[in-house]
């Protein structure tokens, strides 16, 4: 396909120069993987354990789109399994900032936010949820845990 462009350019001339370095440069673009296909190779690194190669899936996907918030969410997901609770944190609230509704961020924020020890925050997260009114599995455990964990005894009831 690119050579069909650049001989269309040799064959009209050089007149049309800057329209046909858009569309070298788009068809380029476009041989290479999307955002979306190396988010789920990182997906499948990351079931797989392969923390370092997930990292680099994600950040290709977050260099080829700066505004997918799957792929914040998901390398976010990352750092928390490799122990780098405030990496995961960033990742998650830079998730947050493109998707103010995603559930799955939330949660995993408020995750994120109990291994910091910052339990109010984390409470915070867990009630965003409530508020939009979701059914979210452990959601009652995370948020009896904190309260637990903030003294408040009968609230962790």
């Amino acid at each position: 396909m690119v050579y069909t462009v650049l001989l269309l350019f040799i064959l009209i001339g050089f007149r049309f120069f800057p329209l046909y370095f858009l569309i070298i440069s788009f068809l380029l673009n476009s041989c290479g993987e999307n955002a979306t296909v190396l988010k789920n190779k990182g997906i499948d690194a990351l079931d797989k354990n392969e923390y370092s190669l997930s990292l680099d899936f994600f950040n290709q996907a977050i260099e080829k789109e700066p505004e997918f918030d799957e792929a914040f969410f998901n390398r976010g997901r990352c750092y928390f399994l490799m122990g780098e609770f405030n990496n995961a944190l960033n990742d998650f609230d830079r998730a947050l900032e493109i998707n103010p509704k995603n559930l799955p961020i939330f949660f995993n924020k408020g995750l994120c936010l109990i291994e910091l020890k910052n339990y109010k925050k984390a409470l915070i997260c867990f009630s965003e949820i409530d508020s939009l009114e979701a059914q979210y599995p452990d959601l009652t455990l995370q948020k009896a845990n904190c309260h637990f964990k903030l003294g408040s005894y009968q609230k962790a009831a």
